[in-house]
């Protein structure tokens, strides 16, 4: 159960040298810009729809 719970907390994208955006999913067309990602509500499980569910 903890290590499932773990997924909840792991960033959902990142940014290496200032230059590569990574990310496990695809964009989000509802997300426009890195502020609307860092406004999600990361911890929380993800939901089957949405910004963030697009991400992952």
């Amino acid at each position: 159960k903890y290590f499932t719970d773990l997924f909840d907390y792991l960033p959902l994208t990142a940014i290496v040298d200032n230059q590569i955006f990574c990310l496990h999913g695809g964009l989000s067309p509802s997300i426009d810009t890195l502020d609307h990602i860092r406004a999600l509500d990361r911890i929380q499980e993800v939901p089957h729809e949405g910004p963030m569910c697009d991400l992952l």
